[in-house]
């Protein structure tokens, strides 16, 4: 079926939709940065002993060594990783005008090895990414300073009555709180609650196709074999709340974008 929306970030998608109601604010742009060895041990070594001696789940938290870098512009001359069809190192280059080189990578996943192993000094991500990585990897860390604020958006071809109902849906979800729950329930460390809802509501005005990249943990990515994550479920909310059956899909940004200007 063909594609009428794009889940993924605001700026990527400027030209190519009007009307596009930003829904997660303040999410910054971060650089991922790799910790030295010595100081990487140590922070590994002193998670495990607080482990050992704290059965609570909710270990202590210890002290987060200091990556080499620890301004924007030291990323001068170096070598930046990036996720492919992206933007988000153009905005980076900005900032950094004399960086290296940009290696691109399909995943953000596919960018801590190749931290860690040198082949890249540093890679760019969204706040709630990097922060998912930084809690399943040991030696590596965000740069405290940020690139810039950031968005998360629903697109939709130019001039569709689409906007309009999904931004007065949107509205209302900030507006009663459920932005803040569903933020709280994707970003947060309790596994257990990052179940998606099931569809068992009626669907009068037939069934509306999303196109989603599942690349990008916590807000779009696959659990236990379906689509799921912030994004996800904020589509099927929205869909539910204007009587739609939603049916997203899993693909590639790049060719999200082809696929929506192509109407395919």
């Amino acid at each position: 079926m063909k594609p009428r929306v794009l889940i993924r970030r605001y700026q990527a998608l400027t030209g190519l939709v009007v009307g596009l109601l930003c829904f997660v604010s303040c999410v910054a742009l971060c650089c991922m940065l790799a910790l030295p060895a010595a100081a990487a041990e140590t922070s590994a070594a002193a998670a495990a002993e607080t482990n050992a001696a704290t059965p609570s789940p909710t270990p202590a938290a210890t002290p987060s060594p200091t990556p080499a870098i620890t301004s924007l512009d030291e990323l001068s001359g170096k070598i930046v990783g990036a996720p492919t069809g992206g933007t988000i190192e153009i905005r980076l280059q900005e900032r950094v005008p004399d960086i290296s080189d940009i290696s691109y990578f399909a995943t953000f996943v596919d960018m801590v090895p190749a931290l860690k192993s040198g082949k890249i000094d540093a890679f760019i991500a969204d706040e709630p990414v990097a922060q998912l990585l930084v809690s399943r990897n040991d030696g590596i860390a965000i740069l405290p300073e940020p690139v810039e604020d950031d968005n998360y958006g629903l697109a939709f071809r130019k001039n569709s009555p689409l906007t309009a109902e999904f931004n007065r849906v949107i509205e209302q979800f900030e507006a009663d709180g459920t932005l803040g729950e569903l933020k709280q329930k994707w970003c947060g460390a309790d596994e257990a609650a990052k179940v998606m809802p099931q569809q068992d509501w009626p669907t009068p005005a037939g069934t509306l196709v999303a196109a989603m990249d599942v690349t990008n943990e916590p807000m779009g990515y696959i659990k236990d074999g379906e689509i799921a994550g912030y994004c996800a479920e904020l589509y099927l909310l929205c869909c539910k709340e204007l009587g739609y059956a939603a049916n997203m899909q899993e693909m590639s940004f790049d060719a999200e974008i082809a696929a929506m200007q192509s109407a395919r």
